[in-house]
């Protein structure tokens, strides 16, 4: 059975004839587009597939003593701030350096931390290792802006140039990793947390020599996965803007990308440019576009699609490969279809893929949305990519009528 008709037997079958139309719509637009062959799914930064990470490695039943028995919850509140509360398990042997240097005055409040630069709030190291100890830290940083756990650490690595091992995502605002740095010739090895807990990326982690990677990698992981925020704290950092399309549809979009003035045509439909200023205001770091039309529209929805695409390639963009779909966004309830396409996206005067064009098209009972996005893609420019894909995500959530 061919892709096409196996796609179109799945739409069939799964969601009736009521939305069997739409779907061949999508279907066509994808053989259109896709006469290429789809391709599995990577998602790569800048020479690493994140797709072909593994989890971090469960090693919990190696451990040949009771780490309960020798270990003990420790309670920290550094700087007084309930937000960086924490419990975590640490072995009674192991030295609380940061109260030993804090003495009898203790925490003081009011800590202003950095947005660039962690801030170690607390750490602990086990003094019977001598000079090359191994070492708990929980540092903090101030967050500018919203994005997910999972794309802040992936930034924060390919800037640290770290060598990640392993990696679990634990929801949008925790992950767990498994990395090797080298410091002074000697080669570390070392597992983390990292959570997003309000306007604060907080990280908690333990670093051993790498010549102990067999003996201390039980006590490691225990260590780590016993630290605890007392306070989990949800945020909302970006501020957003409302577009409203007469009184029948709004959505939102990032404060800090400008509105172009939209085209509308009465009721049938209407669309507008999105997009965001590059730092030095020369250019363009990210575009969306945003179509709506009436489900009544004399033009089909294949035919739609056909417009934009036109209108990509008069800008001497060619769309090129299925990287792959996307599910990470969650529609409204009157939403009642969604899809996600990625594609590598190739300027005219470039010989190797530096941007990637996002299509989604939404149905509800009176309107089809159909948004599109042209970004730098993950590999060439990761910061500005995650950034892009938090703006297209804050839209997509917010359509609303």
């Amino acid at each position: 059975m061919s892709q096409l008709m196996k796609i179109d037997h799945q739409f069939q079958s799964k969601i009736g004839k009521r939305f069997y139309g739409l779907s061949i719509h999508v279907v066509c637009f994808m053989a259109i587009m896709l006469s290429i062959a789809v391709l599995p799914s990577l998602v790569r930064a800048q020479g690493y597939d994140m797709s072909s990470l593994k989890e971090v490695p469960d090693y919990s039943d190696e451990g040949e003593y009771d780490f309960d028995k020798i270990s003990k919850v420790i309670n920290v509140v550094p700087y007084n701030d309930e937000q960086l509360e924490f419990d975590v398990r640490i072995s009674k042997e192991w030295l609380n350096l940061t109260e030993r240097e804090l003495g009898e005055e203790g925490w003081s409040d009011n800590q202003n931390f950095n947005t660039k630069i962690f801030t170690i709030v607390s750490e602990f190291i086990d003094p019977t290792k001598g000079i090359f100890s191994s070492r708990f830290e929980v540092k903090a940083l101030e967050l500018e802006y919203e994005t997910t756990a999972r794309n802040w650490f992936f930034q924060y690595i390919l800037q640290s140039g770290y060598n990640m091992q392993a990696l679990t995502v634990v929801s949008d605002s925790e992950v767990e990793t498994l990395y090797v740095y080298v410091n002074k010739d000697r080669s570390y090895i070392a597992r983390s947390r990292f959570f997003i807990n309000g306007n604060r990326v907080i990280m908690a982690t333990y670093t051993m020599p790498d010549t102990r990677w067999a003996e201390e990698r039980f006590m490691q992981q225990k260590v780590v996965q016993s630290f605890e925020l007392k306070n989990p704290v949800k945020m909302k950092l970006d501020v957003t803007d409302t577009y409203q399309y007469f009184d029948v549809v709004q959505f939102d979009y990032p404060e800090d990308w400008r509105l172009a003035t939209p085209n509308v045509y009465g009721l049938d439909g209407m669309e507008v440019r999105i997009f965001q200023a590059d730092k030095n205001d020369q250019g363009v770091a990210g575009e969306i576009f945003v179509d709506i039309v009436s489900v009544e529209s004399e033009t089909t929805l294949r035919e739609e699609v056909n417009e934009i695409l036109e209108s990509v390639a008069k800008r001497d963009i060619k769309v090129g490969n299925l990287i792959g779909e996307s599910d990470d966004f969650e529609y409204k309830p009157h939403i009642y279809y969604h899809k996600v396409e990625i594609y590598e996206a190739v300027y005219k005067n470039y010989k190797t893929v530096t941007h990637e064009f996002w299509l989604a098209i939404l149905a509800e009972e009176n309107y089809y949305y159909i948004v599109t996005m042209i970004t730098p893609n993950r590999n060439t420019d990761f910061f500005t990519w995650s950034r892009n894909i938090e703006a297209y995500k804050i839209l997509l959530e917010s359509f609303r009528i």
